[in-house]
């Protein structure tokens, strides 16, 4: 009788069954909702204007009957558009300077470079300059049917009802189909077309992307009238404090800065106390997702009991009641309006998930404490009480009834409770595929000890001012110079 080997039960292949997921706490939805109402058609992936306009032009070519292909033709234009643009960055850098490379560009100069022309042909191909078959219009695709810039109606690409009443200039794109048609492309074809060129300099149909994306008349508070005044804002934040990243920064401004609050343009905004609500309750959002990222990334560096992970942030705490930790923790509010604690010294002077829970005390002790617009869109409790655990409310309840309880054994309790909470999302987002289930998670609990397949990314949740800044750029609203955004010489949003 021989012995064979054998690698785990024969009726597994012996994979894990878990796969990285994203929001592992889900304590993302509110907040992401909002910045949506209050920045219609702009989304964390579509950075350049130049695709709105490109998108709805090969609707209207496709509508006249001129290409039975959509998907291959609008393939074609991008490429044509993504080649246009890496010939304009390699001559004129300083146009770009602020913009995402245009979609695919990295393919397609490569491609350039390597035979000395542009095979149109074989980088329009599926899955070769992008992998969808529909290019880069995914992305693009719910702002400009909200925008009303195309549908997509029985699984095709139609002119939307904006289009069909406002058709852009005919010098847009003009001679585009000549090119695209063809299955290569000298470069010297290209060398002038920078009006094909994402940077939007030379663009025809700027003029009239700026009326679709922010029109000179809008009903009050529209969609398009939120949009509109969080350019405006966005403009004014950029014009106050010339930002290296409107990303980070411009939030604290637009919290705690009186330059911000005594503004006359900004005062006049109905949007800015929203959207100051919006980024404190992204602020909190961050805490959490921060303290669970520091828990998988750093504390559990190996397979651990879960009580002894519960366990890791009470030393980095100090030695003293809930409430006077709170006490000693810069205020959240002052002269009834918010501050920006969390970034305080003190608080940046804890260390891992020390700083976490305290931004957490700090986000929750704003409950009740902002005025009635700001606080319309930092927290909305009949709105969430399905997903009640881990909102501003139910954290400050947590905290308020362990007032007089040692911090360090709040914080345990309040690990263990991630912990438990981030199973039950991972279980409520599993799904069978191809016969098995998987579990999105990163993380996994086997008899009461916890370990780790891949490392958590934590940080805050995206606002979309750096995809709005990329926009407004495209349509020569704002310019990068010297690492720094500021306003284009004689721009305004009117």
């Amino acid at each position: 009788m021989s012995l064979e080997a054998v690698d785990g039960p024969h009726w597994s292949d012996g994979q894990p069954g878990r796969a990285a997921g994203r929001f592992p706490l889900a304590v993302e939805s509110f907040a992401m909702a909002r910045v949506a109402e209050l920045l219609p058609g702009v989304t964390t992936v579509t950075p350049h204007a130049k695709y709105y306009a490109l998108h709805a032009w090969v609707a209207g070519e496709v509508a006249r009957g001129a290409e039975p292909d959509v998907w291959d033709f609008l393939r074609r234009c991008e490429v044509v558009v993504g080649a246009a643009s890496a010939i304009h960055l390699g001559k004129d850098p300083d146009a770009h300077r602020g913009l995402a490379s245009a979609h695919g560009q990295d393919a397609i100069a490569g491609a350039m470079q390597r035979d000395g022309l542009l095979p149109l042909a074989d980088l329009a191909a599926q899955e070769v300059y992008a992998q969808a078959k529909r290019g880069f219009l995914g992305p693009y695709l719910g702002s400009e049917r909200g925008l009303g810039l195309v549908t997509d109606y029985d699984g095709g690409l139609q002119p939307g009802a904006l289009l069909s009443l406002d058709g852009m200039p005919p010098a847009a794109f003009a001679q585009l189909r000549d090119l695209v048609h063809r299955d290569e492309l000298d470069l010297d074809r290209l060398d002038d077309r920078t009006d094909l060129c994402v940077c939007g300099d030379n663009a025809p149909e700027r003029q009239w992307l700026t009326g679709v994306l922010f029109p000179a008349t809008c009903e009050p508070a529209s969609p398009a009238d939120k949009r509109k005044q969080t350019a405006k804002m966005l403009l004014r934040l950029v014009d106050l404090y010339e930002p290296d990243d409107v990303s980070r920064g411009l939030d604290r401004h637009l919290v705690s800065d009186r330059r911000v609050r005594d503004d006359t343009l900004l005062g006049g905004l109905e949007v800015v106390p929203a959207w100051r609500g919006v980024v404190l309750r992204s602020w909190f959002a961050w805490a959490w997702r921060d303290l669970w990222a520091w828990l998988v990334n750093d504390a559990l560096a190996s397979a651990m009991p879960t009580r002894d992970l519960s366990q890791t942030v009470a030393p980095l705490l100090p030695n003293m009641s809930t409430s006077a930790f709170l006490s000693d923790l810069p205020p959240p509010m002052l002269e009834a309006q918010p501050a920006d604690a969390e970034f305080h010294d003190e608080v940046m002077a804890f260390s891992g998930g020390g700083r976490y829970v305290a931004r957490l005390i700090l986000g929750a002790a704003r409950v009740g404490e902002l005025a009635p617009e700001e606080a319309a869109y930092f927290e909305n409790t009949p709105l969430e009480r399905s997903n009640r655990e881990l909102t501003p409310t139910w954290t400050r309840q947590f905290f308020d009834e362990r007032a007089s309880m040692p911090i360090r054994d709040v914080a345990i309790e309040l690990v263990d409770i991630v912990i438990r909470r981030a199973q039950r999302v991972a279980s409520a987002k599993s799904t069978f595929r191809a016969g098995r289930l998987v579990v999105p998670s990163r993380v996994a609990l086997r008899d009461g000890v916890i370990f780790r397949d891949s490392c958590e990314g934590g940080g805050p949740v995206s606002l979309r001012w750096n995809q709005l800044a990329q926009i407004l750029c495209g349509l020569g609203y704002l310019e990068r110079a010297d690492s720094h955004w500021s306003l284009a010489d004689g721009m305004t949003l009117e």
